[in-house]
């Protein structure tokens, strides 16, 4: 009897949530910034205003290509892109330009590649392309000119660098399991946290310095296992944080620009550490994930740079976390008892927080939440005027009730604003940023 319950109250809640999904679309209120998103048909979809007329950057768009042979010109039906499937949009920092993976199959197998895409003259042209070696994460220079990209192959991950014009040569920078970096351009200097390629296979923590005729680690800040994935450098480039093991024990440090004067500035529980820096170089956020659960965060502390002085920003258990882009929200994904989650946004000035949706997400957001602190380096989950979020899944919309995913409608993009109004269903999808610039 308990179990007809149980179901019928699923049943109810996935009804709900088709009858409202027209009405909250047809409802929408403006989004100002342009946003990309990869749709339910893996292609890379692009819009401004309210995405009601989004469009499909990806998809194969047959056209008509005109050819002479002797005195006869012959009309032929071509396609601009072939057939694959694509994911991880990437905008530029000045929005101008977008960068995305794509998988294809091939006679012997899938073909990887990286393509960019140019908003100003509407073409795409293909970076990359690999047999063997996939894409993982694109990461762009602040210069807008090059990026950057992590490939998965049988001996590794490989960090690779390339710029973005059509017959652009590759670079590789770096390779290492882990391999987590930032990029300090101002400087010309890279941050890695990964192993050593020579045995013992010792995990560093080092800077490199490159230029165009060449790259060499300027200076290794830690030799030894580091509970943490990425390093991050202040957004003003004056000061580079990291975690490394100091008498036994892991501590958040902070350094100069430059590598030198290491301070140890928090000291760490036991267990995988992550954290991001605000974008006014104030504040850094950090959290540590107990050992044997690495997807649970113990709360959020937060690190006043300047002074030292930490306090506890959010005590429940949270999944990942990030600064908006005027620095005085961060958001976080609570981890609430039930198959979901829920956003929260907790508010610096006077450190209370709210409770925005609960939501079961897609398997795409879900990777981008397990490397949110590296991601937060290059994909932006807040729009630029920092007054809503906007994320993949489908809302819990029944006090109470839980919905697992094999129950869950399509899952859509949603855009949540963080003081008024309620969210607002954009497009079908499972994987969504915004652009870094209001407009472009």
């Amino acid at each position: 009897m308990e179990c007809k319950l149980v179901w019928r109250r699923w049943l109810v809640a996935a009804a709900i949530i088709l009858a409202l999904a027209p009405t909250l679309r047809a409802g929408n209120a403006m989004v100002e910034s342009p946003i990309a998103y990869v749709g339910l048909d893996d292609n890379i979809y692009y819009c401004k205003g309210d995405c009601a007329k989004a469009e499909c950057l990806t998809c194969p768009v047959k056209g008509l290509e005109v050819r002479t042979d002797g005195l006869i010109n012959v009309a032929l039906q071509v396609s601009k892109q072939e057939p694959a499937d694509y994911n991880w949009p990437t905008f530029s920092p000045d929005g101008t330009r977008l960068a995305y993976v794509s998988t294809a199959q091939g006679e012997d197998g899938p073909v990887f590649g990286v393509w960019e895409y140019d908003f100003k003259t509407k073409n795409a042209i293909q970076l990359f392309e690999s047999p063997g070696e996939r894409p993982i994460y694109l990461f762009w220079l602040s210069d807008n000119r090059r990026l950057s990209f992590l490939l998965a192959g049988p001996q590794g991950l490989s960090l690779m660098l390339t710029g973005v014009r059509d017959g652009a040569p590759v670079r590789l920078v770096a390779r290492g399991v882990p391999l987590y970096f930032d990029w300090n351009l101002p400087r010309h200097k890279l941050a890695v946290h990964s192993n050593s390629e020579s045995a013992p296979r010792t995990e560093q923590i080092y800077l490199m310095s490159l230029s165009d005729k060449g790259q060499a680690v300027d200076k290794v800040l830690s030799v030894d296992a580091a509970a943490f994935k990425a390093p991050a450098w202040s957004r003003d480039g004056k000061h580079l944080a990291y975690v490394a093991n100091s008498a036994g024990h892991a501590r958040l440090y902070v350094c100069d620009g430059d590598g030198k004067n290491p301070k140890p500035l928090v000291s760490l529980p036991s267990g995988e550490s992550s954290f991001v820096w605000a974008p006014d170089s104030r504040h850094i956020a950090y959290s540590t994930a107990p050992e044997g659960n690495n997807l649970m965060y113990d709360g959020i502390g937060l690190l006043d740079a300047a002074t030292g002085k930490t306090s506890k920003l959010v005590k429940e258990p949270v999944s990942a976390f990030y600064f908006s882009p005027d620095s005085r929200h961060l958001a976080y994904i609570a981890i609430p008892a039930g198959p979901f989650f829920s956003w929260e946004v907790a508010d610096l000035p006077s450190g209370k927080s709210r409770h925005l949706v609960d939501f079961v997400t897609t398997a795409e957001e879900a990777i981008a939440y397990r490397y949110f602190d590296q991601l937060a380096l290059s994909h932006s989950i807040w729009s630029p005027r920092s007054d809503a979020l906007i994320f993949a899944g489908v809302l819990i919309r029944t006090e109470g009730d839980t919905m697992p995913p094999m129950m869950s409608p399509p899952p859509s993009i949603w855009v949540v604003p963080i003081s008024k109004g309620p969210p607002r269903n954009i497009a079908d999808g499972k994987l969504a940023f915004w652009s870094p610039i209001a407009g472009n």
